[in-house]
């Protein structure tokens, strides 16, 4: 096993939240950034961006929607990994094509199972998905 641990930045305004799936995330070997809202999860990503392997994103959050965080990483990284997570019906339907997803609430096993798919995609199959929902997005209010 390598030394070097993936670096996972988690953010979900839920403290709670945060705090579970940083104990999953480190019991199952990865390293764990985390943000309560968009605009800390912009400025974090944008300081560690080359370190990031991953972004565990919360769909709604208080002071800016996942999808529009989702969209300005994607303007500093057509690679960037994101795994979206909501519980609302209508985010699952949206989502599940358009962007890597898992609905909340999920189990340990196929959550810890997601974040190895999404981390296991080549850079063109993220950067398919990326700019798919990227195009697709113009029903969400850009910043």
């Amino acid at each position: 096993m390598s030394d070097t641990k993936e670096k996972i930045l988690i953010v979900d305004d839920e403290d709670f939240i945060r705090k579970l799936v940083k104990k999953i995330l480190t019991t199952g070997g990865y390293e764990i950034l985390m943000a309560e809202n968009g605009t800390n999860a912009i400025e974090t990503y944008k300081t560690h961006c080359p370190d990031i392997a991953m972004v565990i994103l919360d769909i709604h959050m208080p002071d800016m929607s996942g999808f529009q965080v989702y969209r300005n990483l994607i303007r500093k990284n057509k690679k960037v990994k994101v795994l979206l997570c909501s519980g609302y019906l209508e985010d699952i339907v949206m989502e599940k094509q358009r962007a890597f997803f898992i609905q909340k609430p999920f189990t340990l096993k196929g959550f810890l199972d997601a974040v190895k798919d999404v981390l296991s995609k080549s850079d063109e199959e993220v950067i398919d998905k990326n700019m798919y929902f990227y195009r697709t997005g113009e029903t969400y209010d850009d910043l």
